[in-house]
């Protein structure tokens, strides 16, 4: 079905007098209210399958947007995960860096260690 693009409702029936001008002049009085009841009713059902159709698009927009959001939060969520990564190892390659130029204490293999001594305070 092709897509509605206005509101349908909003719209009103034809009154009976614009139905009437559309009836031949010769109709009897009967024929002229058969065919205005006639006209009404099948008015009444194409406006009723037309906002019927107009609620569904409008139920089926909502879950498309609902779905892109969705989507777009997912891509939003995975992209900061790839930014958080990058900046974490780039912090650990700073770390790494800084800890490569710090200077590291060589021992001799044959030193003792000092003997701790723990003094006490009265």
């Amino acid at each position: 079905m092709a897509r509605i693009t206005s509101d349908p409702t909003a719209d009103r029936m034809p009154t009976r007098q614009m139905i009437a001008w559309a009836l031949p002049d010769d109709s009897m009085p009967f024929e002229v209210d058969a065919a205005l009841q006639k006209a009404e009713a099948a008015w009444q059902l194409q406006y009723d399958a037309t906002v019927a159709a107009w609620n569904a698009q409008c139920e089926a927009d909502k879950v498309e947007a609902a779905a892109a959001e969705r989507a777009a939060g997912e891509e939003r969520q995975r992209l900061q995960e790839i930014q958080h990564a990058a900046i974490r190892e780039a912090k650990d390659a700073a770390r790494a860096a800084a800890e490569a130029k710090r200077p590291k204490f060589k021992f001799h293999p044959l030193a003792t260690p000092p003997t701790s001594v723990i003094t006490v305070r009265e």
